[in-house]
């Protein structure tokens, strides 16, 4: 691998791991127009506990409905691995641990903690990477977390 190449991969993988960060922060910090910079237009998103978007506005209307019942969340980054694949595409997979506090339970002050797997694709568009698809694995949770959730989305 050349100097340049070799350049060019530590400065996608950084580039990479900043937009994890922000995607993230999108979602805790219900920053829809934060959110919605990380992502491509025809964006796919496929999560088994609030369900599958495709394109951005269908990815932020799901987000903003589900995101929306919480008075708070955290969603913590780990063992984040980036392959580049290509000049203009990569993959990511990484495991959060996320705890949420619904507006339902905001008064009690009790956390909803979950834990999960992303698997993200990655397309460098407009002079930056952003998402194009990601697909949720949920790996815990609190046990009546889906319980709330159901009562809440119907």
């Amino acid at each position: 691998m050349t100097v340049e190449a070799a350049i060019a991969a530590l400065q996608a993988r950084a580039e990479i791991a900043n937009l994890v960060a922000r995607y993230m922060q999108g979602i805790d910090d219900q920053d829809w127009q934060l959110y919605s910079s990380c992502l491509t237009d025809d964006i796919v998103v496929d999560h088994p506990a609030v369900g599958r978007a495709e394109g951005r506005a269908a990815v932020l209307e799901m987000l903003r409905r589900v995101i929306g019942t919480l008075a708070a969340s955290q969603h913590l980054v780990g063992n984040l691995t980036i392959d580049v694949t290509g000049p203009r595409q990569a993959r990511a997979r990484f495991e959060i641990q996320a705890m949420h506090l619904f507006h339902a339970e905001a008064a009690s002050g009790r956390l909803r903690p979950a834990g999960a797997w992303y698997d993200m694709q990655l397309r460098h568009d407009a002079g930056e990477w952003r998402v194009a698809s990601a697909v949720v694995t949920p790996r815990w949770m609190d046990p009546e977390f889906m319980e709330i959730a159901g009562k809440i989305f119907g």
